[in-house]
């Protein structure tokens, strides 16, 4: 009896859990940090600074990000975070 009870509790927290959004599962978290910052305007050094971060460390990241997305520049970048629901 207890079982079933502990069943039920486990099956209702899973369904209150949010779903995990699949392309930011894919994305390491300061990837996510830098394509929303892109999408309010900044540049790499605005980014570093804001992250605390390298110039080069940030281009780094975009590199990753863009070969993950699997697009070439910022603008595309956007777009497919958009379309994936991390903006």
């Amino acid at each position: 009896m207890q079982a079933a009870a502990t069943l039920a509790a486990s099956a209702t927290m899973m369904e209150m859990r949010p779903a995990v959004n699949p392309l930011a599962a894919r994305l390491h978290i300061r990837e996510i940090q830098i394509v929303r910052l892109i999408g309010h305007g900044l540049g790499n050094r605005e980014i570093a600074e804001r992250l605390a971060l390298s110039v080069q460390t940030v281009k780094w990241y975009n590199k990753s990000l863009f070969q993950k997305l699997n697009v070439a520049n910022r603008a595309e970048a956007l777009s497919a975070a958009k379309a994936g629901g991390l903006l």
